[in-house]
């Protein structure tokens, strides 16, 4: 896998996890260099750049910032001669020794990383440590004879560890705020986090059961909400109630959470879509159109969300007809076959 195709994956792949991925994600955009990527840019210039990289990095190679340019100049220069059809083997070439500075990069980051928790044990710098070793594991994955699977599981094992760090410091505030339902939310997070990541440490591990107490949490947040709270966060709460009832395996509560909180805030875009997606996922289409149809009647035509309903409406309407029409599509299928 070539850094062109690292970038689509991890467009197309962004692992919606409980716990909360912003740090990580803004590590990946800095890093694959999507900031400020100049599209007027030469090969002479690509060559000029990765040149002036690599005597940075060779007056320092332990500076994380230096292996870290080294390698997106390195990536760039190869999209570029990829799109410019250079030749294979030098894509290619250019492709893996990008690969070679990237692993080099968050291996550092990760040692920083576990520098500053043994410094100071806590959720955030335990999360670092977990992200930095998810990151290095992919960039292991692309790379030729290696397998990242082995630090796929250190990362998984700091997750357990940050997210306990975690959940101790959310039922700390609590002692200090009792009852506060945007702290108890927080907590339903984390405790349904923790038991994901050690089922996946360990299947025989019964998550189900963390997932039912953060239902709980929620349930206690959305109790706990006073006149001041406003209903597209009262609703959000129960938006967490139906994810979580949902990967318990109980989509029959999951349904009755998501219309919960589209009764508690009913023109919340966050609301409607959220009910919109989980019918979808069951197939139920003229109920996710009808959704989709009732939020647009809402919205002004000058909203910036209606044309997104409108082009969402369209997209339902074509899954239901191919999927009352299925001989339809092996018909065409089949005249394009006889085409070629």
């Amino acid at each position: 896998m070539t850094i062109m195709g690292m970038r689509e994956w991890f467009h197309k792949n962004r692992v919606i996890m409980l716990a909360v991925f912003v740090l990580l994600l803004v590590g990946i955009l800095i890093s694959y260099g999507r900031f400020g990527r100049s599209t007027t840019y030469t090969e002479a210039d690509y060559e000029q750049l990765v040149a002036q990289a690599r005597e940075a990095y060779e007056a320092n190679p332990s500076d994380p910032a230096t292996v870290q340019a080294l390698a997106s100049a390195l990536g760039e220069y190869a999209e570029y001669l990829n799109d410019n059809d250079a030749d294979q083997e030098t894509v290619k070439a250019t492709d893996d020794e990008a690969l070679k500075y990237y692993n080099e990069y968050y291996g550092l980051m990760v040692m920083e990383a576990t520098d500053a928790y043994q410094a100071n044990q806590n959720y955030g710098n335990a999360y670092m440590v977990a992200s930095y070793l998810q990151q290095r594991a992919q960039v292991q994955n692309y790379m030729d004879g290696m397998d990242g699977q082995a630090l796929l599981d250190q990362s998984n094992r700091w997750m357990i560890t940050a997210m306990t760090h975690r959940v101790d410091e959310l039922n700390t505030e609590l002692t200090e705020q009792a009852n506060d339902p945007a702290i108890l939310a927080d907590l339903a997070d984390a405790t349904a986090a923790l038991g994901y990541y050690q089922h996946e440490e360990d299947s025989e591990y019964n998550v189900n059961e963390d997932y039912w107490a953060a239902v709980e949490l929620c349930e206690q947040a959305i109790a706990n909400c006073g006149a001041d709270v406003e209903p597209a966060v009262k609703a959000g709460y129960y938006q967490q109630a139906a994810g979580y009832a949902a990967s318990a395996g109980n989509n029959v509560q999951a349904e009755e959470y998501y219309r919960a909180s589209l009764e508690t805030a009913p023109t919340d875009y966050n609301a409607n879509i959220a009910l919109a997606s989980f019918l979808l996922n069951e197939s139920r289409y003229d109920e996710t159109i009808q959704v989709l149809t009732d939020y647009r009647a809402t919205l002004s035509a000058d909203d910036e969300n209606a044309a997104s309903i409108d082009s969402s409406i369209e997209y339902v309407q074509s899954l239901k007809e191919a999927a009352e029409n299925p001989d339809d599509d092996a018909a065409a299928d089949d005249t394009a076959d006889d085409a070629n």
